[in-house]
């Protein structure tokens, strides 16, 4: 039986290094832990049901940019905008996951 390549990277759109927040467990004990992250490398996915969960859910906010948008719709990477309430609405987000996970 081969062994289906199981793997998490960032992103299509990013090409800059990233730095992550995920959640690890070993021996029982969970962590976080900062993951450095490189544009176009896979890196091995681990047995840890919280450490890929935690991957799933990794997100960043970025000021709104046309081109930022635009990145995004051609990668066919979902989106959501955030309007900043304070200012009235002036200043726009956009809300976006940064790692893909291939199982």
């Amino acid at each position: 039986m081969v062994k289906k390549s199981r793997y998490f990277k960032l992103i299509d759109a990013i090409d800059i290094p990233q730095t992550i927040t995920a959640s690890r467990r070993r021996n029982g004990i969970t962590r976080q832990v900062h993951i450095k992250l490189m544009p176009g490398e896979k890196y091995e996915l681990e047995d840890d049901e919280v450490f890929v969960a935690s991957l799933k859910r990794a997100k960043v906010e970025k000021k709104y940019t046309t081109e930022l948008e635009q990145k995004l719709k051609d990668s066919n990477i979902p989106y959501k905008e955030k309007v900043c309430r304070p200012c009235g609405g002036r200043v726009k987000h956009l809300i976006y996951c940064v790692v893909e996970v291939v199982e």
